[in-house]
């Protein structure tokens, strides 16, 4: 509003100085000079009150633009982890079936989603990557990064817990076996319930530092 200030000082110098010289022609008709000034006072002022008015709306325009974005964020990270919710507990019926051998019938139909529920996870982990790159435009650098931090730590501590629980499944391969019989099958077990608490915090950073930027 700085600029804007001075452009109408500058406009309202230039138009007495204009008016004086006008007035100071004795043949000059003095209350059409004023008139005339006082029309160009007020298309200045005009224009200066449209102008705030479309800087304003654009302000407003760029912080719901700048929410919205960050609720889709949200939204991004809450399906994200309803979906991990559902996959952890699928993977761990399922391991309790093939790695533990029981042969409980109930365990079979949660631990036969397992399947679907990976496919979903990693499309939830694509979409939340898309909302962020989309609010790119309208964050700002530091809360671009602190999001993207959240963002790789999330990917990263399903990577290590996909690793371990396919390490624990994937008997047929001998280096597999060789592996996990290296590093103890009960390490793996802790290891699993470790990241699975890790994924929770991270989750729980990410949603925090999202609505931080409300």
């Amino acid at each position: 509003m700085k600029n804007t200030e001075l452009i109408l000082f500058i406009a309202l110098s230039l138009a007495f100085f204009w008016a004086g010289n006008a007035t100071a022609d004795t043949d000059s008709n003095v209350w059409l000079v004023l008139k005339d000034l006082l029309q160009v006072i007020a298309s200045l002022l005009t224009l200066i009150v449209a102008y705030k008015a479309l800087t304003t709306w654009k302000e407003q325009h760029v912080h719901i633009e700048r929410y919205k974005a960050v609720v889709s964020i949200e939204k991004s990270v809450h399906n994200f982890h309803s979906t991990y919710r559902h996959y952890i507990n699928a993977a761990s019926h399922l391991r309790r079936l093939e790695s533990n051998g029981e042969h409980r019938d109930s365990l079979k139909p949660i631990a036969d989603k397992e399947p679907e529920l990976a496919v979903k996870l990693n499309s939830d982990v694509g979409i939340l990557f898309d909302s962020i790159d989309w609010a790119e435009t309208f964050l700002t650098p530091d809360e671009l990064d602190k999001i993207k931090t959240c963002w790789k730590s999330v990917v990263a501590s399903l990577n290590r817990y996909n690793h371990c629980h396919h390490l624990l499944l994937d008997k047929d391969d001998s280096s597999t076996i060789k592996e996990v019989e290296l590093i103890g099958y009960a390490r793996y077990m802790k290891d699993i319930g470790i990241l699975e608490q890790q994924m929770k915090d991270e989750i729980a950073r990410f949603k925090t530092v999202l609505l931080l930027m409300r």
